[in-house]
């Protein structure tokens, strides 16, 4: 079931009721589950995006019915329009969890690359952590950078200090974006609908965007690419 974020938690208690309105109009219609240890008894309440909308009741179906009844007397009626993006509660940090849930995609490390440009941390001749990563693979290990990242990569002179060059490129070419790693597990197929893997297996790659929802949504893609080649090779197999 779907469940207000803080920041629509927060603002839904000071908004108006046709703000609530509005907020909710967008669905889905659900039921929560509530379990009472004492009778042991389970029950069930309508909620409309994740807005409890009813008291408990036994029946799970009926619930649904009194959200969906609900949710559809909503939609008929004359609201006000929401800049959920402007105000923080488009919950699209909940839907980028359910695409990672969903396709076994685990964001590793997030880099604001102009917050790290006007912290001058590339005039350090060691980096650590991610940053270092980042300028590594820029640097040294291209395989794992994917086609956005590649106009990053800066060229360079024989002798040339690399981190230097980095900056510079960055710097001239204003990339004030996010660099993004991610990472999801090697699949094995054993028939083209059935597959086995483990987070102990898992292959990584770097993204740029100029906003994380431009680099996440190339990092969703990616899987989905991957997964294709990790069924094609099974299905080469197959074949051989």
């Amino acid at each position: 079931m779907q469940k207000l974020t803080k920041n629509q938690s927060q603002w839904f208690k000071q908004a108006s009721t046709k703000e609530q309105h509005a907020f909710m109009r967008k669905g889905p219609a659900e039921v929560a589950n509530y379990w009472n240890t004492e009778s042991e008894k389970e029950t069930f309440a309508p909620v409309i995006r994740g807005v409890l909308i009813g008291n408990p009741i036994d029946s799970a179906s009926n619930a649904l019915t009194l959200a969906e009844k609900e949710l559809h007397k909503l939609k008929q009626q004359e609201l006000p329009t929401l800049d959920e993006r402007t105000l923080g509660i488009d919950g699209e940090c909940v839907k980028q969890a359910e695409v990672c849930y969903d396709k076994e995609l685990r964001i590793d490390g997030i880099l604001h690359i102009g917050s790290l440009l006007a912290t001058d941390v590339f005039e350090s001749r060691w980096l650590d952590g991610l940053v270092e990563s980042f300028a590594d693979h820029l640097s040294d290990d291209p395989e794992y950078l994917q086609e956005s990242m590649l106009p990053l990569q800066p060229k360079t002179e024989e002798d040339a200090e690399f981190n230097e060059c980095l900056a510079e490129h960055l710097h001239f070419h204003n990339f004030q974006g996010f660099a993004l790693k991610a990472s999801s597990p090697v699949k094995k197929y054993d028939s083209c609908d059935s597959a086995s893997f483990s987070w102990g297996h898992v292959r990584f790659a770097w993204f740029y965007g100029e906003s994380f929802e431009e680099a996440f949504n190339l990092a969703r893609e990616w899987v989905d690419r991957m997964e294709e080649q990790d069924k094609q090779t099974f299905l080469e197999k197959a074949e051989a």
